[in-house]
């Protein structure tokens, strides 16, 4: 499982990497986020964005998607991030949230902290399930 394997290189990446290089397989059209991500934290940044390429095609990437691939290509992940968010804003300020988490989640595990943190700070503890008020907490 892909999820696996990004969080055992997420942990430890020495340790694992070889572990997980030698159980990666060509990608069949299982969950794409998870696959994006795993190429992502292998450094395999082409095969990253083909995958999000086409989990994407026919229609506009949500931030799922847009939040994977900041592991590999943050220059363009981040600014999406950024601008779905201010739309999600304009059309629903109360509904905005789930932008808000994956913009700090993906500025947080690309190791930009201050910015992470900052996005954080918009988000109410009261809208976020356990796993994110961690993650919040835990830049605190």
């Amino acid at each position: 499982c892909d999820a696996v394997l990004a969080e055992m290189l997420r942990c430890d990446p020495v340790a694992s990497r070889a572990y997980v290089e030698a159980r990666v397989r060509p990608y069949a059209g299982e969950d794409g986020h998870d696959r994006i991500r795993l190429l992502g934290l292998l450094g395999r940044r082409e095969e990253a964005t083909t995958v999000f390429e086409l989990v994407a095609r026919g229609a506009a990437p949500q931030p799922d998607a847009w939040a994977a691939l900041a592991y590999a290509d943050p220059d363009r992940a981040i600014p999406a991030l950024r601008e779905g968010l201010r739309e999600a804003r304009r059309s629903d300020p109360d509904g905005s949230f789930d932008g808000g988490v994956r913009l700090a989640q993906a500025l947080a595990a690309i190791g930009r902290v201050s910015e992470a943190k900052a996005a954080w700070a918009e988000i109410p503890d009261r809208v976020l399930d356990l796993e994110a008020l961690v993650e919040k907490t835990a830049l605190r």
